[in-house]
């Protein structure tokens, strides 16, 4: 009933707890911080700094970067298609999951912290962008821990599991980089009070931020 999942998530959100021991094995190297997994106090004030910010006007600024994205996407196919119609004895098929994943993948990191990437084009995500290759590989660590016997235990897995050590590593370094470009945004809120009124399209970071001022934290 939606009226009733309205009521409890704005309500009773301290009634309706979203993190729960059967995600634990799913968050290597992180925290239930995130609005997705907090809950109480944590969750609502994250929800309120969220609220004063979010408008139909932000959210249509976000379109060209989502469209950009997109054509990186079409232009990857057409190229390939291309190549496959030259080929008159064998056309090579391609991976649209994987296509679709970094598409999602662009559209975040642009939208969430201005990050722009190669992750669309790149031949191999391993050698290209370091913070790209950590994303990614933490990603893969939900099914990869789901299928390892250490998996159940975050201690288990990070500490005798190859793969586990390395989802982990991966974990703290895009921490440390995401940290880092809040650090900085912030830094750059003080220094310029009128940072935001300054920029064509604000990202995530710029919200976060902005909406921890206007509450006082």
């Amino acid at each position: 009933d939606p009226v009733a999942v309205k009521a409890v998530l704005t309500l009773k959100y301290d009634k309706a707890p979203k993190y729960q021991p059967i995600v634990k094995p799913f968050m290597i190297g992180t925290k239930p911080y995130s609005i997705f997994f907090c809950n109480g106090d944590m969750w609502k004030n994250h929800r309120h700094v969220i609220n004063l910010q979010f408008n139909q006007k932000l959210l249509k600024a976000y379109m060209p970067v989502v469209n950009n994205c997109v054509k990186t996407m079409i232009d990857k196919w057409q190229s390939r298609i291309d190549q496959n119609s030259n080929n008159s004895e064998y056309s090579e098929p391609f991976n649209i999951h994987q296509d679709f994943m970094l598409l999602t993948l662009d559209v975040l990191l642009q939208t969430l912290m201005s990050y722009e990437s190669d992750c669309q084009t790149s031949t191999s995500i391993e050698d290209g962008d370091k913070f790209v290759a950590a994303v990614v590989d933490w990603l893969s660590a939900w099914h990869s821990r789901m299928e390892s016997p250490l998996g159940l235990s975050e201690f288990l897995y990070t500490t005798f599991s190859c793969r586990g050590r390395k989802n982990l590593k991966s974990a703290k370094y895009m921490y440390e980089v995401a940290l880092k470009l809040v650090m900085d945004r912030q830094d750059l809120y003080r220094e310029d009070p009128e940072y935001q009124s300054d920029k064509e399209r604000l990202d995530l970071i710029d919200i976060l931020v902005a909406g921890s001022q206007e509450n006082g934290k």
